[in-house]
């Protein structure tokens, strides 16, 4: 999971040529690779997810970017969307790689998924390849969750 407490996660149609010229033009490195479906990059202190973009998204989605917030209580956090009249996408459920998140979608469109880490799992438990250092090819499956690689001056 990144570090970030904010996480934008930003979908492009080729995740492979976004990676490659978010590293090139704006100096992000590569993370973490999850089942070709989404890329963890990091710059300094901050993060971002590049998803491969597979439209439709649902109704009302503005399918372009999403944001995920970290929180420490998935659960109380969803309560209170859902008592302020937030339109729930999805309710918390537990993922393989740690995580219980639920989506939410605010007034203007914006998908919002909101995270509680349970777990640190290793990537290869649950489709995830730690990458390499820049220039190199992805760590074999199999690797530890302490194999996903720091972000360069953290």
């Amino acid at each position: 999971m990144p570090t970030s407490v904010v996480v934008p996660e930003l979908y492009y149609p080729d995740l492979d040529a976004a990676v490659a010229w978010l590293a090139a033009a704006f100096g992000f490195h590569e993370r973490l690779r999850v089942a070709g479906h989404r890329a963890q990059l990091c710059n300094g202190g901050g993060d971002v997810v590049a998803v491969q973009s597979d439209p439709p998204h649902p109704d009302g989605v503005n399918g372009t970017h999403a944001v995920m917030v970290r929180v420490a209580d998935v659960d109380a956090h969803y309560r209170r969307a859902v008592n302020a009249g937030a339109h729930i996408a999805s309710p918390p459920a537990d993922y393989a790689y740690g995580e219980r998140q639920y989506l939410a979608v605010d007034p203007g469109g914006h998908l919002w998924t909101f995270s509680q880490t349970l777990a640190d799992h290793a990537p290869a438990d649950w489709g995830g390849i730690a990458a390499g250092a820049p220039g190199t090819p992805a760590p074999a499956r199999g690797d530890t969750a302490d194999s996903v690689l720091p972000c360069p001056g953290d």
